[in-house]
C-alpha cells in the first residue's frame, strides 16, 4: 500500500503495482500525473487536477475526490471491479471507464475529449448505476465524439443537460443497456 498525506504535484512516471491500497489521505494541491501503467488493490485518491495518461485498474473501489479537471487519455482505459466514483470538477474523458457490477458516478461535468468514443458501462447484464452529476457534452473542433453507456440491470441518469450548446454538442448518446433511464434536464 502507498498513502500520501500531505502533497502539492505529485507525479508516477513509471508504472504502479501495488497489491494493496492507494490513498490521498489529504487532498493534494497541484496536479496528481499518472504516466504510465497503474494497477492498485483499491483507489481513494483526493486531489485538485488529475492527468491519467494510460490504463488504471482498481482491484476494488475506485474513488477520485477532485475538484479540478480529471483528464483521461485515449491510451488504456479505467477498470475497477468496485464502485467507481469522481468529486465535483470536470472529466474530460478520451477512453472506457468500466467497474464490474458497481456504480459508476461522475460527480462533475463529462466533457468528451475531441474525436473520442468512449464507453461508461458497469456490465451488461449485472447491476450498477450509472450516474453523471453534471452537463454531458463534447468538444468543439472538426471531429464528432459519441458516448455509449452500458448498466445492464441497473440505471443511467443524467442530472443536468446532455449536450449543452450546437457547437460542443454531442454527435450521439447510445445507452446499449439499462433497467431505466433518466434524463433530469434539456438533451440538445
Amino acid at each position: 500500500a502507498v498513502t500520501i498525506t500531505n502533497a502539492a504535484a505529485t507525479s508516477f512516471n513509471n508504472t504502479v503495482n501495488l497489491a494493496g491500497a492507494l490513498t490521498q489521505s489529504n487532498a493534494a494541491t497541484g496536479t496528481t500525473t499518472f504516466a504510465n501503467t497503474v494497477s492498485v488493490g483499491s483507489a481513494s485518491l483526493k486531489g485538485t487536477a488529475y492527468a491519467i495518461n494510460n490504463s488504471f485498474a482498481s482491484g476494488g473501489t475506485t474513488s477520485i475526490a477532485n475538484t479540478g479537471t480529471l483528464t483521461k487519455t485515449a491510451t488504456g482505459n479505467i477498470t475497477s471491479t468496485g464502485a467507481f466514483s469522481t468529486g465535483l470538477g470536470d472529466v474530460n474523458l478520451a477512453a472506457n471507464i468500466t467497474t464490474t457490477d458497481s456504480d459508476l458516478t461522475i460527480g462533475g461535468n463529462l466533457v468528451l475529449a475531441e474525436g473520442a468514443t468512449p464507453t461508461l458501462s458497469t456490465g451488461a447484464g449485472t447491476a450498477g448505476n450509472i450516474l453523471i452529476s453534471g452537463s454531458t457534452d463534447g468538444t468543439a473542433g472538426a471531429a464528432v465524439e459519441t458516448l455509449t453507456l452500458q448498466a445492464g440491470l441497473g440505471s443511467v441518469t443524467f442530472g443536468a443537460s446532455v449536450g449543452t450548446g450546437v457547437a460542443d454538442s454531442l454527435t450521439a448518446v447510445t445507452i446499449t443497456n439499462a433497467a431505466a433511464t433518466s434524463f433530469n434536464n434539456t438533451v440538445n
